[in-house]
């Protein structure tokens, strides 16, 4: 056994210790919830401990970077003086124009509380894409095939490389139809696509497509909550990995949210589409499948690797010498109002501990820094299905507020993968 390897087993040794002398307190919306681990790997304490919050203050004065105004309403929302539900529009939406504008609101409110002041936690976040650089841009741009380079642009049917403006263009919206490469292909039976309908093509087609693709049926819900889309990918990584081609059309009828569509970029080299709006009227399609996904939750390793094998996260490991720990600080309900306090004391400790804001972050980034971890900590919430990608003999805890009694399908999702699962429940109001 090296040295490091001594150290680190030395270090959680002496963790179990520390932890069972000194609790960390976290508040969540004025309820105090606890955590100990004794080798990382048990918990070892039921006591309630009353945060000081005087003595919250003043660390938390000390811990914020040099030039940095935190403002008032945030030191008085950190401090538990009033819930952040307090400084929304108290109204109900009478229209969708309404309902959205109170929506961004929100959006607006809980992006400036969150805001990271902590020394050693305000990273750039939200920057580096890794090997979906390109495919970020799917999102952004109504030109779907603006990521492709001219190999790519050639490979996609619904594209054209444009020579003046050395950039590939859709092949409809105003511009031409099909090139010539694309004239000369044709299949036996195609099919259309009419918004969220198939039918079976008859006449003349304006634009052909012979790769494959794939028109998927999911719950509403994978789009707007990671617990649904985790099972809904690795049930599309599973239909896919039959035929492993990039080269691949993902097609989706009635998207509520894309927020996790980048995924997509993991499966296939061209940007998925609306069904309703990027799908030209004319487009017949030789190999369309129609996947109807299923959230049965099925063993996610091969998706895992795949993942990993693509974003170049193979070498990504905790440290050797030093246990490193993640807390999940959500930026929308459920929040840890002392988390600055709680990643202080872990690092008072000797160990690493660093926020992991999910929401801001990309695919690569969250997968790099979930890597990198010993220990995941989180709040009952969507982002503890993270802890799949959480080495082997690594640990999750989840911490319960009062009155929440939901481990949900994270146990049974912990023992797929072979990661501990600890949960704590908050028995006292």
């Amino acid at each position: 056994m090296s040295d490091s390897s001594q150290t680190k087993i030395k270090r959680r040794s002496n963790l179990h210790q520390l932890l069972s002398i000194g609790v960390i307190s976290i508040v969540v919306t004025y309820v105090f919830l606890q955590i100990r681990m004794e080798k990382i790997e048990q918990l070892v304490s039921d006591k309630t401990v009353v945060v000081n919050f005087s003595r919250y203050q003043r660390l938390s004065e000390n811990l914020v970077s040099e030039n940095e105004i935190v403002p008032v309403v945030v030191k008085s929302w950190r401090s538990g003086k009033f819930d952040w539900h307090d400084l929304l529009i108290s109204q109900s939406p009478t229209s969708p124009m309404e309902k959205e504008y109170l929506k961004s609101k929100q959006r607006l409110v809980t992006r400036f509380l969150t805001k990271n002041y902590l020394k050693n936690a305000k990273l750039n976040y939200g920057l580096n894409f890794g090997t979906l650089t390109h495919y970020s841009a799917c999102e952004i741009f109504p030109n779907t095939c603006i990521i492709h380079d001219k190999y790519d642009c050639e490979e996609n049917e619904l594209c054209r490389w444009n020579r003046s403006l050395d950039l590939c263009m859709e092949n409809f919206r105003g511009l031409s139809s099909l090139s010539s490469s694309h004239n000369n292909r044709s299949c036996s039976s195609p099919v259309t696509i009419h918004g969220s309908s198939i039918s079976n093509h008859s006449g003349k087609c304006k634009y052909l497509v012979t790769t494959p693709a794939y028109f998927l049926k999911m719950i509403d819900q994978s789009q707007t909550m990671f617990y649904h889309w985790w099972p809904t990918f690795v049930n599309i990584f599973t239909l896919w990995k039959k035929n492993k081609c990039r080269k691949s059309h993902i097609i989706i009828p009635k998207i509520y949210d894309s927020q996790f569509f980048h995924y997509f970029g993991l499966l296939s080299d061209f940007c998925w589409r609306r069904s309703e709006f990027d799908v030209p009227e004319g487009t017949c399609f030789c190999n369309l499948e129609i996947w109807t996904i299923s959230q049965i939750r099925v063993d996610p390793k091969a998706a895992i690797e795949h993942m990993i094998e693509y974003l170049g996260l193979a070498d990504v490991r905790p440290p050797a010498d030093k246990v490193r720990v993640g807390l999940i600080s959500r930026r929308r309900k459920r929040f840890i109002l002392n988390e600055y306090e709680l990643v202080a004391a872990v690092q008072r400790m000797g160990y690493e501990c660093i926020l992991l804001p999910l929401e801001t972050m990309t695919l690569y980034e969250q997968m790099r820094e979930l890597r990198s971890l010993d220990v995941l900590v989180g709040i009952h919430g969507s982002g503890l299905e993270n802890l799949v990608f959480l080495h082997p003999h690594s640990v999750v805890i989840q911490l319960l507020p009062y009155s929440v009694h939901l481990s949900l399908t994270w146990p049974q999702t912990a023992a797929m993968v072979n990661v501990r699962y600890i949960e704590w429940q908050l028995k006292n109001s």
